[in-house]
């Protein structure tokens, strides 16, 4: 029998369409990440933490997280022809995983397994939310900062427990941005790497330093 060949499809990257803007930014406490989502088109934030007190006295559609079955539902619900939000917001992503690990580590003697376990459950999920078609996703991450003894300099990247989602999130998406203050109180995002942030913007579409409104970098990143 002659074996059978697969036909390779060519395909140009000028036809490539987008099915929904993804986003990770990351930033300090208190830098107004939380209010950076209500930004968004149409968002939903999803929460595990009690920074939505910062919303108080704005309109704000949430859901709160406290297990892995929690996020799940939220998935479904983003994929589904039911849902009515533009942009789902996880705030924080890094909340959301110290939460899935406290209920992994309540059925495990050691917590080495509960990080393995919060990790590859967590990392599926972020790829899920990232890869959800027809909706405007954003992970906002806390910052951590590193100290290089060997050249004594500092940078600051995501933070999450544990080390395996930290590690990949520069690697997952095509938007990461690092949220920052100017000493007159204006927030913006920073899309370009510099020698302490490493952050990145893959459409060539916005600026180095881009104002915190997400509608607008959206709106510039899909060309309207």
């Amino acid at each position: 029998k002659g074996s059978r060949r697969m036909a390779i499809v060519y395909k140009n990257a000028k036809d490539v369409k987008v099915g929904g803007v993804k986003i990770a930014v990351y930033g300090g406490a208190g830098i107004g990440k939380t209010r950076l989502c209500n930004t968004a088109p149409k968002p939903l934030i999803v929460s595990a933490e009690s920074g939505l007190l910062s919303l108080r006295n704005e309109s704000a559609d949430y859901v709160e997280i406290k297990t892995m079955r929690d996020l799940d539902e939220v998935y479904k619900y983003a994929k589904s022809a039911d849902c009515t939000h533009e942009t789902i917001c996880l705030d924080s992503a890094s909340e959301i995983a110290e939460t899935v690990f406290e209920e992994f580590a309540k059925n495990e003697k050691d917590n080495r397994q509960a990080y393995l376990k919060m990790g590859d459950a967590m990392i599926h999920a972020i790829r899920n939310f990232r890869d959800l078609p027809n909706r405007h996703v954003v992970f906002n991450f806390k910052m951590k900062m590193v100290e290089d003894e060997s050249t004594d300099s500092i940078f600051y990247v995501p933070m999450a427990p544990g080390k395996m989602i930290g590690h990949q999130v520069p690697y997952m998406f095509d938007e990461l941005f690092c949220m920052q203050i100017k000493k007159d109180g204006t927030r913006f995002l920073q899309t370009t790497a510099d020698r302490q942030r490493f952050c990145k913007d893959r459409s060539g579409s916005l600026e180095k330093e881009e104002p915190a409104n997400l509608t607008s970098i959206i709106d510039k990143i899909i060309g309207t």
